[in-house]
């Protein structure tokens, strides 16, 4: 017979959360802020408490990874600020982050750590539209105070929905955080909705499964609507998935501002 001592009890920590301009298939234009409760999750007391130490192990490494790799992202040009994740891919060293966080007049933003370490880099690769919200900026020199992840993407979500995810980021004023949360469904344009928590400053942060690969980038979290006008349904968060991208067509970018570098560095 089953006791309550295996039983395994995982907290997940409440934030404040906001949500960011979309189309009607999701999330709004409103900024709203809104205090919320930690929420509670457990694994059933007749799963094998072997079971329970490996997934508790991989998630461990995977949030390790995503809190040592997460960054800073200030687009200077509109005055915001995001999170984003540094990878490396190819020997390029990158960072992944929103579209929505990158987006604006200029080609470049600034990319800061915990340390005050700073370093510039080029937006490569931007989409932002009602499937997509992500933006790969090429760094001006590898970022010494953190430790990159290579870049692995999760490409079948067929049997994702359920499982624990991970994501680490900068909301607000507050230093860096680690949140859990777990899959609770995909959307029909292929975005990922996850049952966590995410506020303004968090979009842009790398999502990340148990075996440490990527699923998606946090983009805003879920608008509602009513005959009482929108609700911010505050546990619900919208994640842009990673998996269709072009990065046959992103490889060839990045090839080409190697180039670019390497002239004027020629010139110079």
């Amino acid at each position: 017979m089953n006791t309550c001592a295996n039983i395994v009890k995982v907290l997940f920590a409440g934030a404040l959360v906001s949500c960011n301009p979309f189309s009607n298939s999701g999330p709004t234009s409103s900024e709203i802020s809104q205090n919320t409760v930690p929420t509670s999750s457990y694994v059933e007391c007749n799963e094998p408490a072997e079971q329970i130490v490996v997934r508790s192990r991989r998630m461990q490494r995977a949030s390790v990874a995503s809190r040592e790799a997460a960054v800073v992202v200030v687009n200077e040009a509109r005055g915001t600020r995001g999170s984003g994740t540094y990878v490396v891919h190819n020997g390029h060293h990158l960072v992944l982050t929103s579209g929505h966080v990158s987006e604006g007049p200029l080609p470049y933003v600034s990319v800061h750590t915990d340390s005050g370490e700073s370093k510039y880099a080029v937006v490569a690769y931007e989409v932002l539209d009602a499937e997509n919200d992500v933006a790969v900026l090429m760094l001006s020199a590898p970022i010494e105070s953190r430790t990159p992840v290579r870049l692995r993407v999760r490409e079948d979500y067929r049997s994702i929905v359920g499982e624990e995810v991970v994501y680490s980021g900068y909301p607000a004023s507050h230093n860096l955080m680690t949140i859990y949360g777990t899959v609770a469904g995909i959307e029909q344009n292929n975005n990922i909705v996850m049952h966590s928590y995410a506020w303004m400053g968090a979009s842009g942060s790398g999502v990340f499964d148990e075996r440490g690969r990527l699923i998606g980038i946090l983009r805003a979290v879920d608008v509602s609507r009513g005959p009482w006008g929108p609700s911010i349904v505050e546990d619900m968060v919208w994640v842009a998935p990673l998996n269709e991208l072009n990065y046959d067509k992103i490889e060839k970018i990045l090839e080409v501002i190697e180039l670019i570098n390497e002239v004027e560095e020629m010139s110079d």
